[in-house]
């Protein structure tokens, strides 16, 4: 005769303990992993947001400074410093120094060395 099965016993037995163990140990190493790769997906992810927030403020940046330079006034001014230009009506006066250096916020007399208080008294009373 055979023997009558008995799912009480089943789950009583060393088999059923040992088959659950396994997959209780599979299912935690998935988890294990699927937690690791999560973690570095999100750190990568957090990376990539500052990156973009970082180029997003220099192109804002950028943008801001396209937009000073295509003003009319910016514009005028380097026309005027670089190329020399005046207005319909204006004289253009260039100024040289004696030796042709300066103009460049260099001292006209070479007297970068020089304290300024000194230089305002030779600017008043002359050279003494």
């Amino acid at each position: 005769m055979r023997k009558q099965f008995s799912w009480k016993k089943f789950y009583h037995s060393h088999w059923f303990f040992v088959v659950g163990l396994i997959l209780l140990i599979l299912l935690s190493v998935n988890l294990t992993r699927a937690q690791w790769s999560d973690r570095a997906i999100r750190r990568e992810i957090a990376n990539l947001q500052s990156e973009v927030d970082d180029l997003t403020k220099e192109r804002e940046s950028y943008e801001a400074l396209i937009n000073t330079l295509e003003t009319p006034e910016f514009l005028e001014s380097e026309a005027r410093r670089v190329l020399g230009f005046a207005r319909p009506g204006e004289n253009l006066v260039v100024v040289e120094s004696k030796n042709g250096v300066g103009g460049n916020g260099e001292d006209a007399m070479g007297n970068n060395n020089l304290s300024n208080s000194y230089k305002w008294w030779i600017y008043f009373f002359g050279e003494m």
